[in-house]
């Protein structure tokens, strides 16, 4: 097996076990464990590797301290689809460490045949609503609420209207979601993004 058969095949095993914790794992020390090692592995390889992750910084990398049940979740499935868009381009990009240290990896593919990729994001409600549910932000009222428009969400998800139709749907939710904690809004807003771009 060439060596960037083998590093796909690792990558896929990755994204299958941060999979397999988001939707059996209720303990967030195995949590923490999975993402550390994650974090550990592909932080020098994947530009912008903690945008829009919580408890991260640009010089520091995770604090560990700080993360929650909910944003450890949160961090795993942004990981997963990064690393989803990683191996369908699977073109590394090494950050430097610092100006005396720099990591150079140079990918280089040729080949005569002409690909098509259909790049799938596959929505978890499930996991997403448990995120909602976790979120200590929320008192039961809200929660049920959220938990209410999610489920709107995801039938305008599901729908086969036009997108101009699911957009007119969406801005009753965006507004409910304007006043809401920005745990809520990064719960939203990527179903929201998702659901247009369908």
């Amino acid at each position: 097996m060439s060596k960037e058969n083998m590093i796909k095949r690792e990558i896929q095993d990755d994204i299958k076990e941060i999979e397999q914790v988001l939707e059996n794992s209720n303990n967030t020390e195995e949590l923490k464990q999975i993402h550390i090692k994650v974090d550990g592995k592909y932080q020098s390889k994947i530009k912008n590797w903690g945008l829009s992750c919580y408890n991260w910084n640009e010089k520091f990398g995770f604090d560990y301290e700080l993360c929650s049940d909910s944003s450890l979740r949160h961090n795993l499935l942004n990981m997963q689809r990064k690393l989803e868009g990683y191996l369908q381009d699977f073109s590394l990009v090494v950050m430097p460490q610092s100006k005396e240290r720099t990591v150079n990896y140079y990918n280089t593919n040729s080949n005569n045949n002409t690909n098509s990729n259909t790049n799938t994001i596959k929505l978890d409600f499930k996991i997403i609503e448990n995120t909602v549910t976790n979120m200590e932000s929320l008192n039961d009222e809200e929660t049920k609420e959220a938990l209410q428009e999610l489920k709107e969400l995801e039938e305008i998800y599901k729908s086969t209207e036009n997108r101009k139709s699911k957009w007119t749907k969406c801005k009753k939710i965006l507004l409910w979601l304007a006043d809401k904690s920005v745990d809520v809004a990064i719960a939203f807003i990527p179903i929201i993004k998702e659901l247009l771009e369908k």
